[in-house]
C-alpha cells in the first residue's frame, strides 16, 4: 500500500485525519497522542480539540511538537456530541477516525484500515481491540461484543443494520475509520441520543453502507474516563432506546422496525419498573415508567 503524502481529497492534505476530542484528559491524553504518532502509516494529521478542560490537558497537549498535530481550544464547553462534531468538522483527510483521549493505537492500526478502504467499494471499517484498565492492566483480549461483530461481518448491510438496531452497538468506537463522504451524507452526532450518539450515527452509516470488520486487535480501549464509567444501567438503557428511536424517525424506517423497537424496549422498561418498585426505589421506578410510556407512544 502506498504511503505517499498528499493522497487526501485535496492536494497537499493528509490522507487520514485522526480526530481527538479532549476534555479533562490530562492523565492519559499524552499516551494517546504518542500512540498515534508511532503509527507505521505516516500520511495523517491529528486534530485535537480541547473542550474547555479545567485540568492540565492543554499544557500536556502543547508539549507535542509535530507538524502533523493541529490543536484547537473551545472557548466554552460544547459537551460530548458538540465537541465530537467540531472535531470532525476541522479534519481535512479523505478518511477520518475519531480516537478517545484515554485509548491507545497499536502501530499497524491506521495502515491496516487504510488498506481496507483503498481496497475498493468500502466506505468504513472497524476492528477488534484489547480492553485495558487505568494502569494499563489487561482486562479482556477482545472487545466485549466482538462475537456479535464477527457474526455479522460477512453479512449484508440489511442484517448488519438489524443487528445494530435490535441487538446492541457491537462496534468499538475508537476502532472505526470512515470515508469522509459517508459522514457528510449521514449527518452530525446528535444530542437527542445523549451519550449513545455513536449508536445513532452507526445506524445512519449502516443505512447507507455495509461495514467491513477486521478480526484483528488494533487498538487498546481503556476503561478509565469513558462514559460507561459514569452512568448506571438504567441510564444506558434509556440512551440506547433514544438512539434507536431517533434513528427510526430520521431514517423513516418501515413499520416493522418501530413495532419491534416498541416491543423490545417496552418489555425492558416494564421489567426495570417492577424491579425498582418492588425494592422501594420509587424515583427510579417513576423514571422507568416514564420510559415505558415513551416506548409505547
Amino acid at each position: 500500500m502506498a504511503n505517499t503524502p498528499g493522497n487526501g481529497s485535496t492536494p497537499g492534505t493528509p490522507l487520514v485525519s485522526v480526530a481527538m476530542p479532549v476534555y479533562n484528559g490530562a492523565r492519559f491524553v499524552g499516551a494517546a497522542i504518542e500512540s498515534v504518532l508511532a503509527q507505521t502509516f505516516t500520511d495523517f494529521e491529528v486534530v485535537i480539540v480541547d473542550d474547555h478542560s479545567t485540568d492540565d490537558s492543554a499544557s500536556i497537549i502543547s508539549r507535542f511538537n509535530d507538524p502533523r498535530i493541529r490543536i484547537f481550544h473551545n472557548e466554552t464547553n460544547l459537551g460530548m456530541a458538540g465537541n465530537w462534531n467540531r472535531s470532525v468538522t476541522l479534519t481535512r483527510g479523505r478518511y477520518v477516525t475519531m480516537f478517545h483521549q484515554d485509548d491507545r493505537m497499536l502501530p499497524e492500526n491506521l495502515a491496516r484500515k487504510v488498506a481496507v478502504l483503498q481496497g475498493g467499494g468500502r466506505r468504513w471499517v472497524a476492528s477488534d481491540c484489547f480492553q485495558i484498565g487505568p494502569d494499563d492492566e489487561p482486562l479482556h483480549q477482545h472487545w466485549f461484543r466482538h462475537r456479535v461483530a464477527m457474526a455479522v461481518a460477512d453479512r449484508s448491510r440489511f442484517l448488519q443494520f438489524a443487528a445494530m438496531f435490535f441487538h446492541s452497538n457491537y462496534i468499538c468506537f475508537t476502532t472505526i475509520m470512515w470515508e469522509r463522504g459517508l459522514m457528510e451524507e449521514s449527518g452530525i452526532f446528535t444530542e437527542e441520543a445523549k451519550y449513545c450518539a455513536d449508536t445513532h450515527m452507526w445506524l445512519r452509516m449502516l443505512h447507507r453502507a455495509r461495514l467491513y470488520y477486521l478480526d484483528e486487535r488494533l487498538t487498546e480501549y481503556r476503561w478509565a474516563q469513558n462514559l460507561s464509567m459514569r452512568y448506571k444501567a438504567d441510564d444506558w438503557f434509556v440512551a440506547d432506546f433514544l438512539a434507536r428511536r431517533v434513528a427510526s424517525r430520521d431514517l423513516d424506517l418501515a413499520w416493522p422496525y418501530a413495532l419491534g423497537l416498541r416491543a423490545q424496549y417496552s418489555a425492558g422498561f416494564a421489567r426495570r419498573f417492577v424491579a425498582h418498585w418492588w425494592s422501594g426505589r420509587r424515583r427510579q421506578a417513576d423514571r422507568m415508567l416514564e420510559g415505558l410510556r415513551s416506548a409505547l407512544s
